[in-house]
């Protein structure tokens, strides 16, 4: 994916630190895959998926950098990943 060769190049990332980031989100993604089981019986798919709409878009806008946005940080784009990796498995599992 594209992750890899930016946050080596942008963040100098080894490796090693770039498969503890997928390894993370792989994690993330299946605690969401669990969690959305659970919400989709106390909540109607659409209310889930506008959940999943607006976590990627608040991740994507926490991804964007100058000159329409401060330089993205580490901590910053952690966090804009994370709320991506979230926001697929709400959208997938409800629209499936």
């Amino acid at each position: 994916t594209i992750t890899t060769p930016f946050v080596a190049a942008r963040f100098r990332w080894s490796q090693r630190e770039i498969d503890y980031l997928f390894a993370g989100v792989g994690l993330l993604s299946l605690a969401t895959s669990v969690l959305v089981a659970a919400l989709s019986k106390c909540y109607d798919d659409v209310v889930l998926l506008v959940l999943s709409l607006v976590l990627g878009l608040v991740g994507s806008l926490l991804l964007i950098d100058p000159p329409l946005g401060p330089a993205l940080t580490e901590r910053r784009f952690l966090v804009g990943f994370a709320l991506i990796t979230v926001a697929f498995p709400f959208g997938r599992n409800v629209a499936l």
